[in-house]
């Protein structure tokens, strides 16, 4: 007798579920990873080496789990991240997993690559919600999500930048996934031997990447695997320019203590020019109000020869036909100074 829902109680029973009720393609998709999935195998060590230290005589009759994550209240202190193609998987697909977080409210978040539309989560979940942004080669549909993930009303956008590319996914040249999944002799027995996903996947709303549909046909109509999907689809000169095209020609940013700057090309030099090898900006609190963006940060900066700067930071952003046109950044010169 094979395993059911009922029986899983870790991640392991998960995941033998649904190996078995999965064809091969859909689940080395989704459980596999890039050339010998070293940095697969060394991410699940590293959250197994995790240890959790108990609060001894702390009284454990009221427990909260909330947190704020970019300046939005959650009940838990887990969220659940975009995943890719997810009605591949389930023929609930994205709907299932916003109801999961809505029950939990915490933060859910979609893919560029959705299989259920911006306007359709935006309208049906009501929990805290994030988009994940690919910078496409067309500025158009780039642009386009980002309107519409505004008008839906969603939270907040995670902008992608480390996948520029696909990774060399051996088990999908292996398996020949694509999406929309494409038969042939050796998937063939795979997809007839798992009647129930098979007949789900041909009998419901048809398979579409529903973000994209009406710019691309690849990933809809058109098979194609992921990895030529990154590589065809995806602006590959995404550099600094790409971001600081988010820059008004007549910005201002105004760092208080010290002087201001005008104009895209006085401020992008500075930018540039800036010391840190890596900056990591930690929102607390965030709001909007019309056009103003409100910030309350910690933003860390990574100085050559492994010393880290913490600078408490408010900060304000003006947008003006959808670029930044005002910067304006409070926080204590003398505090980064000292820490350099």
């Amino acid at each position: 007798m094979g395993i059911t829902l009922s029986d899983c109680y870790n991640t392991a029973q998960f995941r033998r579920l649904a190996k078995a009720r999965l064809p091969g393609p859909i689940f080395h998709y989704i459980d596999g990873a890039a050339d010998d999935e070293v940095t697969y195998r060394r991410n699940t060590e590293a959250y197994e080496a995790c240890d959790l230290v108990p609060n001894v005589l702390a009284g454990v009759e009221n427990i909260d789990l909330s947190t704020t994550v970019m300046g939005i209240p959650m009940d838990m202190p887990l969220f659940l991240s975009p995943t890719a193609l997810q009605r591949l998987f389930h023929h609930d697909g994205e709907r299932a997993v916003g109801r999961a977080a809505e029950a939990f409210n915490t933060l859910f978040g979609i893919s560029s690559l959705a299989t259920v539309g911006i306007e359709e989560i935006g309208e049906t979940i009501r929990t805290p919600k994030i988009f994940q942004l690919y910078y496409h080669k067309d500025k158009a549909l780039t642009w386009g999500m980002i309107d519409r993930c505004r008008d839906a009303g969603f939270d907040a956008l995670a902008l992608t930048v480390d996948t520029i590319v696909g990774g060399n996914r051996e088990r999908d040249l292996w398996t020949g996934f694509t999406s929309p999944p494409r038969l042939t002799p050796s998937s063939l027995v795979s997809f007839a031997t798992h009647p129930s996903w098979t007949l789900n996947y041909l009998l419901r709303e048809p398979f579409e990447l529903s973000n994209l549909k009406d710019h691309i046909p690849e990933g809809s109509n058109v098979s194609i695997s992921v990895s030529d999907y990154f590589s065809t689809m995806l602006d590959q000169t995404m550099d600094w320019d790409a971001a600081a095209d988010l820059l008004s020609d007549n910005i201002v940013w105004d760092n208080v203590p010290m002087e201001t700057m005008e104009g895209k090309a006085v401020v992008d030099a500075a930018m540039r020019g800036m010391a840190p090898e890596a900056v990591d900006w930690v929102v607390l609190s965030i709001a909007e109000n019309g056009n103003k963006v409100l910030t309350e940060r910690i933003d860390n900066f990574d100085m050559p020869g492994g010393k880290r700067v913490e600078l408490p930071v408010m900060g304000t952003f003006v947008i003006t036909a959808g670029k930044i046109s005002l910067w304006r950044d409070y926080f204590d010169l003398a505090s980064f100074t000292s820490q350099k």
